[in-house]
Parts: C-alpha cells; sequence; structure tokens
C-alpha cells in the first residue's frame, strides 16, 4: 500500500508540475504577444499566431 501512495504522490505532482510549467509558458506567450502588438512593428512581421 505504501508503493501505492508513492506512486500517486509522484503521478499527481507531475500532472500538477505539468499544469503550472504549461499555464505559465502560455501566459508568458500570452504576456509577449501583447507587448509585440502594442509595439507595432513597422514590418509585418508573421513570427506569431494570428488570432
Amino acid at each position: 500500500m505504501l508503493f501505492f501512495d508513492i506512486l500517486l504522490g509522484i503521478v499527481s505532482t507531475a500532472i500538477v508540475g505539468a499544469i503550472t510549467i504549461a499555464v505559465l509558458w502560455f501566459s508568458v506567450y500570452i504576456a509577449l504577444d501583447i507587448i509585440s502588438r502594442l509595439k507595432k512593428y513597422k514590418k509585418d512581421d508573421d513570427w506569431r499566431i494570428k488570432f
């Protein structure tokens, strides 16, 4: 039973970590996208996704 508890802890930690990293990466991406839009590049750069 102890092994199962340890395994469950590892799996839940991994899931939470993955979600946290995904949310952080997404928020950073959105922030950079907003900043680049506010700057209004003179050149029409297509390096980011157009919504």
